[in-house]
């Protein structure tokens, strides 16, 4: 599938079995959009690309529903309730960003 794809398998990432972080560090070295939900609320609080992770803090390039650029977001690993990076959702803002960030726009 990965041929017929035209992909590449992924590195298997060591994160002494921190899922949360493990799940970052993939979405940060594979430019993937993630959508992360802080202290259990019901919404996607911040929406965007993993930047750079700490010991205890991630910063995130934002992005809004439309793929525009919204910023950056600080965030500290243990507020983090939930995870999502390569849902339809994340999927489709990730080619609202490609979009809106061609060359020539």
């Amino acid at each position: 599938m990965y041929t017929f794809n035209k992909q590449k398998r992924h590195k298997i990432i060591d994160c002494k079995n921190d899922v949360v972080v493990a799940l970052l560090t993939f979405a940060k070295q594979s430019n993937k959009i993630c959508s992360i939900v802080l202290c259990e609320s019901d919404n996607n609080d911040i929406i965007g690309f993993v930047k750079n992770i700490e010991k205890d803090l991630v910063e995130m390039q934002a992005i809004d529903e439309d793929g525009n650029e919204d910023g950056n977001a600080f965030v500290e690993l243990g507020k983090i309730s939930s995870i999502v990076c390569g849902s339809e959702d994340e999927n489709r803002n990730e080619i609202f960003y490609k979009m809106n960030n061609k060359p020539g726009n």
